[in-house]
């Protein structure tokens, strides 16, 4: 099955075609099969994450909400926000 490029949005398909066009990949279709298998993997690794989180939760390994606690948050999170570290996937979302 051929892959309709132009039904793409344009910055989409300009990627696509420079990745086919610089030799990373061989056709539009490998560029997509990986990125789909890219977010195949990411989604399972997210899975197993919100498992793993779930569970340390339920043998009450979680922090007591406090409004101490949310105030530090904020803080850390506007900290890293502007510095040039790259943020916790698990704080920052897919």
């Amino acid at each position: 099955m051929a892959i309709d490029l132009d039904r793409l949005a344009p910055d989409v398909r300009d990627y696509i075609n420079a990745q086919v066009s610089e030799g990373v990949y061989s056709s539009a279709e490998e560029v997509l099969e990986d990125a789909v298998r890219r977010l195949r993997q990411a989604d399972e690794e997210r899975h197993e994450r919100l498992l793993k989180a779930l569970e340390k939760g339920r043998q009450g390994e979680g922090i007591p909400y406090s409004r101490e606690l949310m105030d530090q948050i904020a803080e850390d999170a506007l900290k890293a926000m502007w510095s040039d570290e790259p943020m916790d996937p698990d704080v920052v979302g897919d």
